[in-house]
């Protein structure tokens, strides 16, 4: 308890970090970004859309529902305009116990695309194919009694807050890396949450520069557990936090010294960055793939304005281009299927 005394102590000295509600109830504006259509994907379930690293094609899986859930994991040629498959429905049967559906997938490298593979139980298999040849050159198999996460110790970031902080123990340190909630901000510092019986649920900024904790966002005096730090950038040399607190999500602004609460909805949602700069961020409140009645939602975030991004409704998932001119919506529509929408992005975005 001596320690939190001492995090107030610091945190509450002439410049406090003071909470303030200046937009408490204002409207949140909605925006379009999306300009002429490259290419639509209908007469499909499709998710996971994921650019290659030169943006010219997009991998997807399409979810396929048989005896079983079943899959297929394909790449879109935005230049041909053509389809291939990497992955038939027959080849990812083998995989299955109770079915087989994708999880993940993610470019390592212009050529090589890794699809994890889930069995519907306990098990996955990560199969990386090369996408010029189209053929699997890398398997690895994983259960769900294995901890394949890095520990916090072996993390540079939880190395660096050990060495800067060493009056703040271990083990809180640790907790928040458990939950992913200590978020480097470039060289400056960290955004941390504690999530430790022994320890308050405060949102604290450990800056690097004067070694010193700096609070953020105080819990509320109930139902603390349901306060959760789900991200944290900067933008235009400012934080940009997004706080989760009983399935509300609510986005706070920390700039001259103060951390101002500059928007909230009624909706929650994880925190996926899709695409940033040093003046802006473009981030998903992701909601899980099967809930067609609760959407992902798209935002946009200049360092002034926060904005819901309204181009297509119902959204699933979204990716951007690494260039920032191409995107990719996944959405449901009328049939409870998810059809792909992949537009360019407009220049003033």
């Amino acid at each position: 308890m001596a320690l939190l005394v001492f995090f107030l102590a610091v945190a509450r000295g002439p410049d406090h970090l003071a909470q303030k509600d200046a937009v408490e109830n204002a409207p949140v504006k909605q925006i379009k970004i999306a300009d002429a259509v490259l290419a639509n994907l209908k007469n499909g379930d499709y998710v996971y859309p994921r650019f290659s690293p030169d943006g010219k094609r997009l991998a997807y899986s399409n979810v396929l529902v048989e005896t079983m859930e079943n899959t297929e994991v394909g790449l879109f040629d935005l230049q041909k305009q053509t389809k291939s498959i990497l992955l038939n429905p027959k080849q990812a049967k083998k995989f299955a116990i109770y079915a087989a559906f994708v999880s993940d997938l993610e470019w390592l490298s212009p050529n090589r695309l890794r699809a994890d593979i889930s069995d519907g139980d306990v098990d996955t298999t990560s199969l990386t194919f090369n996408t010029t040849t189209r053929r699997v050159v890398k398997k690895e198999h994983y259960s769900a009694g294995e901890d394949d996460s890095v520990p916090a110790d072996d993390s540079p970031l939880a190395k660096r807050l050990y060495a800067n902080f060493p009056e703040i123990e271990r083990d809180y340190i640790d907790s928040a890396f458990n939950m992913q909630q200590a978020l480097q901000i470039g060289d400056r510092g960290a955004v941390i949450q504690y999530n430790h019986a022994d320890t308050d649920s405060n949102i604290w900024f450990l800056n690097f520069r004067t070694r010193k904790p700096e609070l953020l966002l105080e819990e509320p005096e109930k139902d603390s557990r349901d306060f959760n730090l789900q991200g944290a950038v900067e933008v235009n040399g400012d934080l940009f936090l997004i706080v989760k607190n009983k399935g509300e999500t609510h986005f706070y602004l920390r700039r001259g010294g103060k951390v101002e609460r500059i928007a909230g909805v009624g909706f929650g949602g994880w925190f996926v960055p899709k695409f940033a700069t040093a003046a802006k961020i473009i981030f998903l409140l992701k909601q899980p793939n099967h809930e067609s009645e609760k959407p992902s939602s798209l935002w946009h975030f200049d360092g002034r304005i926060l904005s819901q991004v309204s181009d297509v409704p119902n959204l699933c998932d979204v990716d951007i281009d690494k260039s920032g001119k191409t995107i990719a919506f996944s959405f449901w529509n009328k049939a409870g299927k998810r059809d792909l929408s992949v537009r360019k992005l407009k220049t003033s975005f």
